[in-house]
């Protein structure tokens, strides 16, 4: 397995969870991530890694660019190994989510608070069950106090001690960042571009759509009718995703906010390295006052279990409606400035997750438009001159004297139909 993640391009969550690997397979484990571009979900819970293990991960984790999320759950990780975690944290730019429960950390854990000043990518921290003191999230606390910029919006220390007061000051910091972006000027990248797949009905454009989406080949797929809109996301090393966001449009708009500002300020400052969230398509202000419905596909994600799986259900759906979800948030009427009541949402940390996973994806709008004569009064109302088009045929009928005639006829009007 470690050797395969050196060259494969297309796992995103591998599990390993209860394998006992220690720190010997911990360091085949970091080597791999050390040259892997995909994986972007690693869980090695219940391993016995050790101190030493945890240094190999650590090793990985100062050049890796792809990990997001990393579980080291119940491994009898120490204050050394704790030392050496927290030091690839001060040059991560990647790690999103970071489970340390179970482990014997114990005051050690003063140094990812030492981290905590530096890093700006985390957004889930959980240290329970560690025996750490309020020393601990004294300065874990500081160190958020001091990082303004931080975007760990969620963080777990334990029970006792000062730990829950703790807490609860850092979800409220969120929350209130969370307005505050709502309710700016500031700008961000929407990353997001329609894709038109026109054609002759018949020529194979929901076949192509369906193929795109990581979906099976079906002879006997209906003909669309009028017009079928999809989505679909393209990941930085250009992997096909499910848009699986969270909230309505607005709430994740506020999240990109947040999160284009604090890459504005680290630029700016030139502390460390994060990725670049520059886009090609320009920016969209905020304010946003309305919703926008979504048509969501599923897309298949690569996974490797190594464990007991669960159950899946059925995925085979086409499409589902994705209702917008309209909660006011809690935060005090003094944060929420001039608002609109009907814009103000609850904040959820996982709208910072998908933000920064979409940071440096592309969102694509597939629209798939039926190729029958009959629907082509109505296309045109939709055709726009910001989209990409895929204009499909079938080479056969070009190649056929019987049917050469009206491919062309066909070709030729959606050629001046998209120039027009």
């Amino acid at each position: 397995i470690a050797d395969a993640l050196k060259v494969n391009k297309s796992l995103v969550k591998l599990n390993l969870r209860a394998n006992e690997i220690g720190p010997v397979g911990a360091k085949k484990i970091a080597d791999g991530l050390e040259v892997n571009s995909a994986l972007q979900e690693v869980n090695l819970d219940d391993n016995i890694i050790g101190d030493l293990g945890a240094e190999h991960i650590s090793n990985a984790l100062k050049t890796n660019s792809a990990l997001q999320t990393l579980t080291l759950e119940l491994n009898y990780i120490g204050p050394k190994g704790i030392q050496r975690i927290a030091d690839a944290l001060k040059e991560n730019s990647k790690l999103q989510t970071l489970n340390l429960r179970w482990n014997k950390i114990g005051p050690g854990g003063i140094a990812i608070g030492e981290a905590l000043k530096h890093n700006l990518t985390l957004t889930n921290l959980d240290m329970t069950e560690n025996n750490i003191g309020d020393d601990v999230a004294i300065a874990i606390r500081n160190a958020l106090r001091e990082n303004k910029e931080s975007m760990l919006f969620k963080v777990r220390l334990g029970t006792g001690g000062i730990a829950a007061e703790i807490e609860e000051e850092i979800k409220e910091r969120a929350r209130t960042r969370f307005i505050d972006a709502l309710n700016s000027d500031r700008k961000a990248p929407l990353n997001r571009v329609r894709l038109m797949f026109v054609g002759q009905g018949r020529a194979g454009k929901s076949a192509t759509v369906r193929s795109l989406l990581g979906k099976p080949f079906n002879p006997e797929w209906d003909s669309t009718v009028g017009a079928d809109v999809s989505e679909g996301m393209i990941s930085e090393n250009r992997e096909w995703m499910k848009p699986d966001q969270h909230g309505d449009f607005a709430s994740r708009f506020a999240a990109r906010l947040m999160l284009t500002h604090a890459y504005s300020v680290h630029e700016n400052s030139s502390v460390g390295q994060l990725p670049n969230v520059t886009n090609p398509f320009g920016s969209v202000k905020a304010k946003w006052k309305g919703d926008i419905g979504e048509n969501i596909e599923n897309v298949s994600t690569p996974v490797l279990t190594l464990m007991k799986p669960k159950r899946q259900g059925d995925k085979s759906k086409v499409s589902e409606n994705v209702p917008d979800k309209r909660v006011k948030t809690k935060s005090h009427p003094a944060k929420t400035g001039n608002l609109d009541a009907d814009i103000v949402r609850e904040y959820d940390e996982t709208l910072v997750m998908d933000a920064k996973r979409d940071a440096n994806s592309l969102t694509l709008s597939l629209w798939d438009f039926g190729g029958q004569q009959v629907f082509y009064s109505m296309h045109h109302i939709f055709l726009t001159k910001s989209g990409i088009y895929v204009l499909v045929f079938d080479i056969r009928e070009l190649l056929e004297p019987d049917t050469r005639n009206e491919a062309n006829i066909y070709l030729l009007f959606w050629l001046r139909s998209i120039k027009l």
